[in-house]
């Protein structure tokens, strides 16, 4: 009884179209909807297919008191099931108003949408919800673009609050139900039993339940399963920076397209009126995102039916006020943007609007109703409520100040402007267009109106000074009425059809399917890879210099990471030898293979055809062979050089040394054929110098049958890129101090292994300096740096490369901490695989951190070793002996030995 309570409205809808306009009924694509009933009719709404097909339940149901907390651990397997999950906000329905309600549910669903990793549609009824940093501004225009549209496909929808106002997203979750029928559509608020929360019946799950109290439960829930959870994030979030382009861009399409609307105006007077409906909105975010905390603490907004709270929802978000980055813009909290705002849907749409804001505002903190002409004509004995009339609440209070400090934005654009938008309004007077609908109020005076009540009045009609008398009247603190004469109605329409198509085209752009900083490695893209020299002359392009020693750096690495050992080499070796370092493909300064907005905006839209049936950080561009044809082709190609007299490679830079000698001594192609061994940048008499580099499977290992601790290796090294990606996901959700903050948990997690040899505890201002660039390189580039983790897990990369090595141009080197690799260097030593080993004493794996004079004094003794200068050598096998004891190695906790790509 008590949800039956108050007043009753009978409410006669007439199906469109409305006179004369015949044909299928609008946006009614249900079978036989043109002018009679069909059996078919009801089986075609979304969630008749996914029902049909499944045998399970219509609608999964969760009551209070019964089993809303079994909802928890359903809800919260559907997310992380989901790949492109994406909360809604509706009206999130605050009671009486109240600021601290207001900012703690606010902070909950921001919380929640960062824990689940997911971006949020917010409804302009969801208020202060739209300062947050995971909502997604001026989605509305967002949804208009046709391949955002197209490509959203969401999987998994949490919709907080109903009903909804924007028609694009309540088509986005319609066809998202529609064309996938594992899509789950989660709608959480109080149970209101005879409301109608579900009018497309696209609902799959219903939970019954403060909204606040259920995603607190949820997210700690979701907390507890541990980072694996935690970490995940939505494939969607990278809409959160079309957003944020879009909203620094918004205010400037606003302003121009009214300027160009209001050019074209033939015969001007001094009273027109430039104001423009959008801008009004404009105006109200800008001061609303300017005023502090202080002044609005918790003031409310009241928007009244047709174009106020349309315009609400496509234009009232607050100002872009911090940047951070290319790729994140860090949106400060905005206390002073309204609290709550309230609007009136369901009822008569023009009765009692002021009386109904009087009531919402009915506190000692500023209020704003934003109202048409028409509808503050139909209730406009309401100003009675704001008079000094009525008794003070208090002795200590003057008449003043009793008074709800409302301020009263009448929109005037004379008439009902609402219904030019609509098909009839193309018929005009042929169907009594301007009396029926248009419904005239020139005639009327708000400013006498105003006087009638005793109030103060302010009359604007440019966007400057509307803002100005808004700003005002806010600061007062007392009742006004403001007047916002805008243009004609009819220009009104061509506005905002010119603001959308502007912010379409502006969208666009950034979401091309092709980008010019790209390459791509995998189709033999030739890429310039900046290289640095360590010789003191500069030489040009094509240079004759007798030999030439190139240094190739690790995972996570640049060339600067040779600095220390190419500062020595320089001193000790002859003036013959020119002395460069070149950056991999993913690191340092090269040119992006993978814009990180761009492919990730790619999949965002479902453009990229791998994301939908494979990993999504594969893009086949970072195999161990790509980057080495890479590195080839940019010497010879943009630097001229001709051949190689030496290379050292670290780690994953001597994975690429070994498949960049392979490739050039079994002529593979190359995009760049050479014809005999005189011209090939590497050959038999290039000496390799492999600084704790993997070198494929030794003749003790079974390379023909994959191992179980070569799939848990993949499985890890993929696991970690995926969490890599995933966060720089998250740094959309999150703020920049947050991001770092995980990156550095990840640096040290990494380097902390027992593969580094305690190297912070040996070196610990080294370790804080490499782990500092680590996590610059990381905060930079970690979608490409994921991406080379993905891709070259050394199972995935050829396993015989060592025996393309010429044994006695061959130097390993390994440090005495590092054990796998010091055994390895052992024994590819004693097999006569290699021409010597050298092991680095109180080193780990961080070789050029920690020893770089060491490492400097062995490549200088070794290129300068004039015995090997001709020699080729043969490779000796290995005995049981020394294969048994890598195998024990192999075995002793392979966690330790082996956790990266190497």
């Amino acid at each position: 009884i008590l949800y039956l309570a108050g007043p009753v409205h009978l409410n006669v809808q007439f199906r469109e179209n409305l006179a004369p306009d015949q044909g299928p009924i609008r946006n009614d694509n249900r079978i036989g909807s043109v002018t009679k009933f069909h059996t078919l009719r009801f089986t075609d709404v979304p969630g008749f297919a996914r029902w049909s097909q499944s045998g399970s339940r219509w609608q999964r149901a969760f009551y209070p008191g019964k089993n809303v907390n079994h909802s928890i651990i359903e809800v919260a397997e559907l997310i992380l099931q989901s790949r492109r999950g994406i909360i809604v906000a509706g009206n999130l329905r605050l009671s009486n108003n109240d600021a601290n309600e207001a900012d703690s549910l606010t902070s909950i669903i921001s919380h929640f949408a960062t824990v689940a990793g997911m971006p949020i549609l917010a409804g302009v009824q969801s208020g202060a919800l739209r300062r947050e940093r995971p909502v997604i501004p001026f989605a509305e225009h967002l949804l208009k673009h046709p391949s955002i549209s197209k490509g959203l496909r969401p999987d998994f929808i949490l919709q907080l609050g109903s009903p909804l106002i924007s028609t694009e997203i309540s088509k986005m979750i319609t066809n998202a139900v529609m064309h996938n029928v594992q899509t789950s559509h989660v709608l959480v608020q109080r149970l209101y039993p005879y409301e109608r929360a579900d009018p497309e019946f696209t609902v799959t799950h219903r939970v019954s339940s403060n909204i606040g109290d259920f995603l607190k439960s949820l997210t700690s829930y979701i907390e507890s399963l541990g980072q694996q959870a935690t970490m995940k994030c939505s494939e969607l979030t990278p809409l959160l920076h079309l957003g944020r382009e879009l909203q620094k861009e918004m205010p400037s399409i606003i302003e121009e397209t009214s300027r160009a609307v209001n050019s074209q105006t033939v015969e001007k007077t001094p009273n027109d009126s430039i104001l423009t409906e959008p801008e009004i909105m404009s105006a109200i975010s800008d001061v609303l995102s300017e005023l502090s905390s202080e002044k609005l603490r918790g003031g409310s907004l009241f928007l009244s039916n047709s174009m106020p709270v349309r315009d609400g929802e496509f234009f009232l978000y607050p100002r872009q006020v911090t940047e951070n980055d290319q790729t994140a813009h860090m949106q400060t909290s905005l206390s002073g943007f309204p609290l709550s705002v309230n609007v009136n849907r369901g009822a008569s749409g023009i009765d009692g609007i002021i009386s109904t804001a009087i009531g919402c505002g009915d506190t000692f903190t500023p209020t704003t109703l934003v109202c048409g002409d028409v509808s503050a004509l139909h209730d406009l004995n309401g100003l009675y409520g704001l008079t000094s009339d009525l008794p003070s609440l208090s002795n200590a209070q003057s008449k003043l100040h009793s008074r709800v400090p409302l301020t009263t934005i009448i929109v005037n654009n004379g008439g009902g402007a609402i219904f030019s938008f609509l098909p009839i309004a193309k018929h005009g007077q042929d169907v009594g267009f301007e009396e029926f609908w248009g419904t005239p109020t020139k005639s009327i005076s708000f400013r006498k109106g105003a006087d009638a009540f005793g109030l103060p009045y302010r009359y604007a009609s440019s966007f400057e000074s509307f803002r100005e008398a808004y700003r005002s009247s806010l600061l007062s603190g007392r009742p006004e009425i403001i007047e916002a004469r805008v243009i004609d109605r009819s220009k009104n329409v061509d506005i905002h059809q010119r603001i959308t198509s502007t912010a379409i085209q502006f969208v666009t752009k950034l979401v091309s399917e092709t980008s010019s900083d790209e390459c791509d490695l995998s189709l033999n893209t030739r890429i310039n890879l900046p290289i640095k020299r360590y010789t003191n002359e500069n030489i040009s392009k094509g240079s004759n210099r007798s030999k030439t020693l190139l240094l190739i750096h690790g995972w996570m690495g640049d060339k600067s990471e040779w600095d220390l050992v190419g500062a020595e080499l320089v001193k000790n070796l002859p003036h013959e030898w020119d002395i460069i370092s070149i950056d991999l493909p993913g690191h340092g300064e090269a040119p992006y293979i993978l814009s990180p907005i761009q492919q990730m905006m790619r999949t965002a839209l479902s453009l990229n055809s791998f994301h939908e049936n494979a990993d999504f950080c594969s893009s086949g561009k970072f195999s161990i062979d790509a980057m080495a044809k890479a590195v080839c082709n940019s010497l010879q190609n943009d630097y001229g050089i001709k051949s190689l007299d030496a290379i050292a490679g670290y780690s994953l830079g001597g994975r690429i040394a070994l498949a960049m000698n392979r490739l050039c001594l079994t002529n593979t192609d190359m995009n760049a054929p050479q014809q005999d061994n005189d011209n090939k940048l590497i050959t038999k008499q290039t000496r390799l110098i492999l600084l704790g580099a993997n070198p494929g499977k030794l003749p003790f290992d079974d390379h023909t049958v994959k191992t179980e601790s070569d799939n848990q290796r993949v499985r890890k090294d993929r696991l970690l890129a995926q969490s890599l990606l995933s966060s720089l996901y998250k740094t959309y959700l999150i703020p920049i101090g947050s991001d770092l903050s995980y990156l550095s948990k990840f640096v040290a997690k990494w380097y902390g292994n027992n593969l580094w040899g305690d190297l912070q505890e040996r070196y610990p201002h080294k370790f804080k300096n490499m782990i500092n660039r680590r996590i610059m390189s990381l905060s930079e580039r970690r979608h490409e740096i994921a991406s080379v983790l993905y891709e070259c897990s050394p199972p995935l990369n050829p396993i015989d490369d060592w025996k393309k090595v010429t044994p006695a141009k061959t130097l390993y080197i390994a440090g005495s901490l590092d054990k796998k690799y010091s055994f390895i260097g052992r024994l590819w030593e004693k097999s006569g695989g290699v021409n010597k080993y050298v092991e680095i004493n109180d080193a780990g794996h961080a070789l050029l951190v920690e020893q770089p004079r060491e490492i400097s004094s062995a490549l200088v003794g070794f290129l300068k070793d004039a015995r090997i200068a001709n020699t080729l050598g043969t490779s000796k096998e290995i005995s049981d002996e020394d294969a048994n004891v890598v195998n024990d190695v192999k075995t002793d906790d392979k966690e330790k030995l082996d956790p990266a790509p190497r």
